[in-house]
């Protein structure tokens, strides 16, 4: 005898104690174990759809951070410190940016991330696996990319008299008070 799903048992159960009446017309049982599956396979399908929006991708994230009473140096060891916390493998290409980069068995990721003592950003480069396409990239980047950030942060953060300001892309304030600094500058 074949074996039934799981499933198929609970929908013939459900059909059982809900419709007695039906019991007496033949038909009426498969009907309803029918449309019982088909419920099933719907919400499965839904439950598959939610999973996979994850690989539609997101805007590929480019923090930036403001940085006050750090030196070029302490950056630049806060950025390493915060790439060997988070499994980056990093080496400084050229003065003054750091290329990184973060492999898993399924993902790899390439960043290059300029600093100075005024603060530092990170830029995406090349990625394998992730689906970078038109600016949108799996949201594993996002979260590697923004844990770095934050590692970085912290560690900066450490240091009396430092401040680390995270520059939201999407913030209309900072905007805002960016281009009123940038136009202060400009009269004088």
């Amino acid at each position: 005898m074949p074996s039934v799903p799981f499933f198929m048992k609970k929908a013939h159960c459900f059909a059982e104690k809900i419709t007695p009446a039906f019991r007496r017309q033949p038909g009426k049982e498969i009907v309803i174990m029918k449309k019982a599956l088909l419920l099933t396979a719907a919400l499965a399908a839904a439950a598959m759809m939610s999973g996979c929006m994850a690989f539609m991708g997101q805007d590929i994230l480019s923090p930036e951070e403001k940085v006050t009473g750090a030196s070029a140096a302490r950056v630049k060891d806060a950025i390493m410190s915060g790439c060997r916390n988070r499994e980056w493998s990093c080496t400084e290409d050229s003065a003054g940016v750091i290329r990184a980069v973060h492999t898993t068995p399924k993902f790899q990721a390439v960043v290059d991330i300029p600093y100075s003592s005024s603060g530092f950003m990170i830029n995406y480069v090349s990625s394998i696996g992730l689906g970078a396409k038109n600016g949108r990239i799996h949201l594993k980047y996002n979260h590697w990319v923004n844990n770095l950030r934050s590692d970085v942060e912290k560690d900066l953060l450490r240091q009396n008299g430092v401040t680390a300001v995270y520059v939201h892309p999407l913030d209309p304030l900072a905007a805002d008070q960016q281009e009123a600094g940038d136009s202060g500058s400009e009269e004088e």
